[in-house]
This record gives C-alpha cells, sequence and structure tokens, in this order.
C-alpha cells in the first residue's frame, strides 16, 4: 500500500513578512511530480485551521 501524507502547509500565512506562496508552489510541482511517477491509491490531507 502506498500512502502519500502532507501537513502543515500554513497556506496564506507570512514568515518574517514573506509570503510562502512560491514555495508552496515549488512543492505542490514536486508532490505532483511524485504522484505520477509513484501513483499512490490514496492522498491524505490534514485538516486545515
Amino acid at each position: 500500500m502506498r500512502i502519500l501524507h502532507t501537513s502543515d502547509w500554513h497556506l496564506g500565512r507570512q514568515f518574517h513578512g514573506l509570503t510562502l506562496e512560491e514555495d508552496h508552489d515549488h512543492v505542490l510541482v514536486q508532490i505532483l511530480s511524485t504522484i505520477d511517477d509513484h501513483g499512490p491509491k490514496r492522498t491524505n490531507r490534514a485538516k486545515v485551521s
């Protein structure tokens, strides 16, 4: 069984006044590439708070 789990994205938050949008975009592209390459059957997303 292959499971891909991500969490703690902190979407929309800033770090010392800097946006993390470009970092999130970069990581999301890597995650989608991993899904394409390895094809997990299930993905889990943590609750966004």
